[in-house]
């Protein structure tokens, strides 16, 4: 069995290191510096338990050197998302399962329409990680991968996948109702990551001072509305309460919206707020706060 990590970031490459700390054979597509330094040095995880350093695997920017793959974790940006899909197609079989836990809530429909909407297991991603260096990747908190099939069923390639992870030390949790579960962390996204992109705060910055507290708060409540229109159920309180309490405990840490900025890297804009004023159009519905964040970003962006 053979598992592929298409995109060896932050989050990618945490969870294909604990896979392959685990004895699974796990082989990585990365690209530019990083993968310039991980076929010199290898892959180094940094935990709370140590430095871990992954060597003797393949690290390339050939699809074709990958071999046939059982599972794929699809974890580019999500403005590599099509290109990236139609590049994996051609070793993509009726065996390979694709699951999707990148940032967003619809690239795993994009990269069903290309590949088959049947070889796709959504999923979604928690967990503090970043990259100070090329190929050096520090974790800083949680490590859950929530994934589920569309219609919540409990199937052979969910119960596979499971097992395989509980092996790592990775926290599994199964949805029954994966896009519930995606619109929360998405909601967090759109407010904190989009937040700490603009004022280049920190998380415990952001919520130590009063105006930006309340700004993520109001913010989280417009996403809420957009959400219902789609079909998202959420309880006001909860949604609020447990978005502010997961920015807490994550301390200083930096949202990757704000590490790609300071890197002068492209961010993810489209996909967070940008998503949103799209939704409310369709919606005939007004966002002010998520337009103006959206504009704000945008500019800091163009400077770039």
């Amino acid at each position: 069995m053979r598992i592929g990590i298409i995109g060896t970031g932050a989050v990618g490459g945490f969870f294909g290191a604990k896979l392959k700390l685990a004895g699974f054979d796990v082989v990585f597509l990365a690209r530019g510096k990083n993968l310039e330094i991980m076929k010199t040095e290898g892959l180094t995880l940094k935990t709370s338990g140590g430095i871990h350093k992954i060597k003797d695997v393949i690290f390339t920017d050939k699809v074709e050197e990958l071999g046939l793959l059982d599972y794929i974790l699809f974890t580019v940006k999500s403005y590599d998302t099509k290109t990236t899909a139609e590049q994996i197609k051609s070793i993509v079989t009726d065996k390979t399962t694709v699951i999707t836990p990148q940032n967003g809530i619809n690239n795993d429909l994009i990269i069903g329409e290309i590949i088959g909407k049947d070889k796709v297991l959504p999923a979604m991603a928690q967990v503090g990680v970043s990259t100070p260096r090329p190929g050096f990747i520090k974790h800083v908190s949680l490590g859950k991968l929530t994934f589920g099939e569309y219609n919540g069923d409990y199937s052979k390639r969910v119960s596979d996948f499971e097992l395989i992870l509980r092996k790592t030390g990775i926290e599994v949790i199964i949805a029954n109702n994966i896009q519930l579960a995606r619109w929360k962390k998405y909601i967090w996204n759109c407010t904190f990551n989009i937040i700490a992109g603009i004022t280049g705060l920190s998380l415990d910055k952001i919520l130590a001072d009063s105006y930006l507290k309340d700004l993520c708060k109001k913010t989280i409540l417009e996403i809420k509305f957009i959400a219902e229109k789609e079909g998202i159920i959420l309880d006001e309180k909860d949604v609020v309460e447990t978005r502010i309490k997961m920015a807490e405990a994550m301390g200083s840490f930096k949202p990757s919206t704000l590490e790609d900025l300071e890197k002068g890297k492209r961010i993810e804009l489209d996909a967070f707020t940008g998503t949103i004023i799209e939704l409310a159009k369709k919606h005939n519905m007004q966002v002010p706060i998520n337009t103006i964040l959206y504009a704000l970003l945008h500019g800091k962006q163009a400077k770039i």
